[in-house]
């Protein structure tokens, strides 16, 4: 199942195109790749001084 953008997951659920479910799933996939793209970021040129946190996983 691939991801809509968050435009098209807003215009779908406005027009009543996609399950409260649907919607929860897309949301949620959305969301993984938000984290993985963040965490990436975070990881950039901070070297070995870099915090880690203490988000629980």
């Amino acid at each position: 199942m691939g991801t809509y953008s968050l435009e098209t997951l807003v215009r779908k659920w406005g027009l009543s195109e996609l399950t409260t479910e649907q919607a929860i799933g897309q949301i949620l996939l959305f969301l993984q790749e938000l984290v993985r793209r963040v965490e990436a970021l975070e990881g950039r040129g901070e070297g070995t001084n870099r915090k880690r946190s203490s988000r629980k996983q």
